[in-house]
């Protein structure tokens, strides 16, 4: 063991995504090069579950923060978890993935600070998007549960 993980801060967090079918393809956003991590990967619209919030309510409060677009959040389709960790802090993150509707013109899109662009993943471009296996597997599961092959 190193000595710094022994005053290591560990951390706990919740993050809701949410699937957003738009045509043939689901909303991803790349987070920007500010990122502390996965820079310039392709994620689900989605963020942290603030203390005593609802999964379901910041779901679509984060959605309307990273894509100025209202959703609605539906049904819960996949969790998965993963740990983080640098030299001050090791972040143990359990995601759960989200169907969700759109309740607005998919036109308002635009992006938040966090994120510094956007792609319509489906089927033909999703292995050419730099994103985590996790969230490609989140992706082909939405599809798959919605008869998309």
């Amino acid at each position: 063991m190193k000595d710094y993980q022994i005053f290591m801060k560990t951390i706990q967090r919740l993050i809701a995504s949410g699937f957003l079918l738009n045509g043939n393809g689901v909303v991803t956003l790349r987070r920007s090069m500010r990122s502390k991590f996965f820079s310039r990967y392709y994620e689900l619209p989605g963020g942290k579950v603030d203390f005593d919030e609802s999964p379901e309510g910041a779901l679509e409060r984060e959605f309307k923060e990273e894509t100025n677009l209202k959703a609605i959040t539906r049904n819960l389709y996949r969790c998965f978890s993963y740990t983080l960790m640098d030299k001050k802090e090791k972040i143990y993150t359990v995601e759960l993935v989200y169907f969700v509707e759109l309740d607005d013109n998919f036109d308002r899109l635009k992006l938040s600070r966090e994120h510094d662009d956007w792609k319509l993943a489906n089927l033909d471009n999703l292995n050419d998007l730099n994103m985590t296996a996790e969230i490609k597997t989140s992706i082909l599961m939405g599809f798959e549960l919605m008869g998309i092959t």
